[in-house]
């Protein structure tokens, strides 16, 4: 409901959910095409909506390096810990980009 109280952020959101629907609608398997950009995969080690095998297929998409981490809690781990998260990404990011 808050969303549908501010223009400027029911834009964004809409903007964001089109671009995805679009991905849907025009994705296609058999163009397996690999990024030369580093990928990282984070999710729930409980997480009882995506298979493991799924999870570290991610590293299919990628020519470059591919990293994977598990937190704590299920498909919504964010939700239940977001400053371990945050924390975590701010370390993972400083490793890998020059300040």
């Amino acid at each position: 409901a808050e969303v549908f109280e501010h223009p400027e952020l029911l834009e964004l959101c809409v903007d964001i959910l089109r671009a995805d629907l679009r991905l849907v609608d025009t994705y296609d398997p058999a163009d397996h095409r690999r990024i030369e950009t580093p990928i990282t995969a984070v999710g729930g080690a409980t997480d009882d909506t995506v298979e493991e095998a799924g999870f570290v297929a991610w590293g299919n998409f990628t020519s470059s390096e591919f990293n994977s981490h598990l937190f704590s809690g299920g498909h919504f781990f964010l939700h239940d810990e977001p400053s371990t998260f945050t924390t975590w990404l701010m370390r993972h990011l400083a490793t890998r980009l020059e300040f």
